[in-house]
């Protein structure tokens, strides 16, 4: 049996083939890629559990016409000859000569059922699939194909959304927290400033707030990093602002008095910035 496989863009670029699901067209390449060189799988509902599809995936290829069942649960390719054209010399003759008798090959390369119009359609039986004929091509019932067809595809192409939007929604999440780690009084203080004096004075008044037992929150750091950018233009007096509230154990920060009169006394709860 050859090992390379061919599909025809004459099928699988048509819009029956393109309008089913993904898992369905993915079953579709799995059979034929383990059909003999007639186009004969003797197991696709082991190839369906194989590569993780389900069972109506393969009734969809059935009822679509793209695969042929038998009642001893071979399948046939129904366009094989029009996907693969294997040499003489590469060729092995199908072991499933029964199944065979019962096909013919058309002008078109298609295989098609020797001697009557038969619709086929599978339906699970426990772990069997039989066969059922329909003589009646105008017949509708439960298991019509055409109904079947559009209520499944419509079904599988709306469960499709909803899983891209579950998909999204978690990747969504998973790089806004990658993005956005927690902020912590170090982390918000490294990001303010690069110089080490003035982080050492800022970790100090973080640590000073701590002992007081007014510790202060994050939120709180940032408004006051946003004070102390309005009182000090350089990094310097910023650090003397920082050292006159650790030192006298001010729970906020204050601009310097250049006369310093105020410097000396703690200032009344109205003067508090924060």
């Amino acid at each position: 049996m050859a090992r390379k496989r061919m599909f025809s863009l004459l099928v699988v670029d048509t819009d029956e083939f393109l309008d089913m699901p993904s898992s369905t067209q993915s079953l579709y390449y799995h059979l034929g890629m383990r059909a003999d060189d007639d186009g004969f799988v003797s197991s696709p509902k082991r190839i369906v559990k194989l590569v993780n599809c389900s069972d109506d995936d393969l009734k969809l290829l059935i009822a679509k016409g793209f695969i042929i069942p038998f009642d001893s649960g071979i399948i046939a390719i129904k366009h094989w000859k029009l996907n693969n054209d294997l040499k003489k010399d590469r060729y092995t003759p199908t072991i499933y000569l029964n199944e065979k008798s019962t096909l013919r090959v058309n002008k078109n390369r298609v295989y098609s059922i020797v001697g009557n119009n038969l619709e086929t359609k599978w339906i699970q039986n426990g772990n069997k699939l039989d066969t059922q004929y329909s003589k009646d091509k105008n017949s509708i019932d439960k298991y019509s194909i055409d109904k079947y067809s559009k209520e499944y595809i419509e079904q599988k192409q709306e469960e499709n959304q909803e899983q891209i939007q579950e998909q999204k929604q978690v990747k969504k999440e998973k790089v806004k927290k990658e993005k956005k780690p927690k902020e912590t009084h170090n982390s918000i203080i490294e990001n303010y400033t690069i110089n080490e004096d003035l982080r050492e004075a800022l970790k100090g008044f973080v640590e000073m707030r701590k002992e007081i037992k007014k510790p202060i929150t994050t939120k709180g750091l940032k408004i006051a990093l946003g004070k102390l950018d309005k009182w000090a233009l350089d990094d310097l007096t910023k650090i003397d602002i920082v050292n006159q509230s650790i030192e006298r154990s001010w729970s906020g920060l204050f601009p310097l008095n250049k006369n310093n009169n105020q410097y000396n006394k703690k200032p009344n709860r109205e003067e508090l910035p924060f």
